[in-house]
Order: structure tokens, then sequence, then C-alpha cells
């Protein structure tokens, strides 16, 4: 038996780790997460109650403009037997992070 010689089938997996490998690196370090943009907003009004009393009606939202904030990207790199990535969303965002949060408050401080 030769053993110099080697089949396409004992070469698939070194391409294949090298192929993942390349890709993971691409996800990872060169972009490893898409930005986040938030923009808070609170509204508070204060009332003096006397006898160093106060109340606080307070109305706070949280992404207020509701901006979409991916926080997962598909990093699973699939390949056919001739080596080509076959995974269509390998790279595309596939969860996001909660939208507008409002939340309402009364404060007394006494």
């Amino acid at each position: 038996m030769d053993t110099s010689a080697q089949t396409a089938a004992d070469l698939q997996p070194e391409f294949f780790s090298a192929q993942i490998t390349r890709a993971r690196r691409f996800c990872l370090e060169l972009n490893p997460s898409p930005p986040i943009v938030l923009s808070n907003m609170a509204i508070f009004k204060n009332f003096q109650l006397g006898g160093g009393r106060r109340l606080q009606f307070r109305w706070e939202a949280y992404n207020v403009f509701n901006q979409v904030n991916w926080s997962t990207l598909n990093t699973t790199a699939q390949f056919n037997p001739a080596g080509e990535q076959v995974n269509a969303n390998f790279g595309q965002a596939t969860a996001a992070r909660p939208a507008r949060v409002m939340q309402g408050a009364i404060r007394f401080t006494f």
C-alpha cells in the first residue's frame, strides 16, 4: 500500500478546518458584534409638599427612538464537498436586543 497517495477524502478535514478557522477569525476578530445605539430619556416633575416632603412624578424611556440593535450574528460556516460555503445566512444578524421600554414612577421623599 502506498502511503504517500492521499485521496480527496483524506484532505477534506484539514481543508474544512482551515476554512472554518478563517470564517471564525473574520466574524470574531474583524467584526466582533454589531454596534449598539441607545438613546435614553427621562422626564420628571417635582412637587414640594412642605415640611421637607417632596413628590416626584417620573417617566423614563429606554431606546426612545426604537433603534434596532442586533445582538447575534450567524457564525456557522457550512461547506459542501467542493469547499464552497453554502450557508446563505452566514454573517447575517439573527437576533435583536429589546425594543423601546418605558416605565413610570411616583417617588415620595420625606
